[in-house]
């Protein structure tokens, strides 16, 4: 498992930025909390949860806190596709949000997670963007 250190956000094209997210995991108790939230992602779920804990948000779908405890629990990637109805008020309805999310453990000690790192992709961009990738 890759270290929290080894991984540079400059290494990343900054097109992929906006997509990014980072929790960190405390113990003792065992807590999850969202350290870096991109502005897309931001856009997906509709919430900035930057500097809150995961137990503390309440909007969030249980398929989400599966995924991120998944990872966290067997020290491994994970890529799950979710479709959600948001209510969005800048056109004043409801819409479907559909979207991939990746998470990936990262460790200080190469066993532990000690932070997962992810990123949310817009499937309906994705298409626009790549349709011979859909």
């Amino acid at each position: 498992m890759p270290r929290r250190s080894d991984f540079d956000v400059l290494d990343i094209p900054p097109r992929i930025w906006p997509m990014l997210l980072m929790l960190e995991v405390s113990q003792n108790p065992q807590r999850l909390l969202y350290r870096v939230m991109g502005s897309a992602v931001v856009s997906i779920i509709g919430n900035d949860w930057t500097g809150r804990y995961l137990d503390e948000i309440t909007v969030r779908t249980q398929m989400v806190t599966e995924q991120t405890m998944e990872t966290l629990e067997h020290g491994r990637p994970t890529m799950h596709v979710f479709s959600y109805l948001r209510d969005d008020p800048e056109i004043g309805e409801v819409r479907r949000m559909d979207f991939e999310r990746l998470l990936f453990p990262l460790s200080e000690d190469g066993t532990n997670v000690t932070h997962i790192l992810g990123a949310n992709v817009n499937l309906a961009l994705k298409a626009a963007e790549n349709p011979e990738d859909c």
